[in-house]
């Protein structure tokens, strides 16, 4: 598995949204998902997530919310995390498997 470089954009205006992947700030609360890209890996922040096991096939449970929906914790590891919305919305992840949530993206980008 490695982790993509994409463009950086809004997660809902990600060209991969409406193929089944979604960012991991609008996951609900109690929802398992599975890490498939980290967006724009350039940026410090995206670069933090990663070291701190945001990687493709990891999965993630959206354990709940604060008021105003920001910030969200998040578990994963074996760890507990809060991340803001902001932070959330560079991963993208599916309510697939990792694996086919992998494959589904590496089919796309072959055309």
């Amino acid at each position: 598995m490695s982790v993509r470089k994409v463009s950086r954009k809004r997660a809902s205006g990600h060209p991969h949204t409406q193929e089944g992947l979604l960012a991991l700030a609008d996951v609900t609360p109690g929802e398992t998902v599975f890490v498939v890209e980290v967006t724009d890996l350039e940026h410090p922040v995206t670069q933090r997530l990663c070291d701190l096991g945001f990687l493709p096939g990891t999965e993630v449970l959206v354990v709940r919310r604060a008021p105003f929906r920001d910030p969200t914790i998040y578990q994963l590891r074996g760890n507990q995390m809060c991340l803001r919305r902001a932070e959330a919305a560079r991963i993208l992840v599916s309510r697939h498997t990792a694996d086919d949530a992998i494959a589904i993206v590496d089919q796309q980008e072959r055309g």
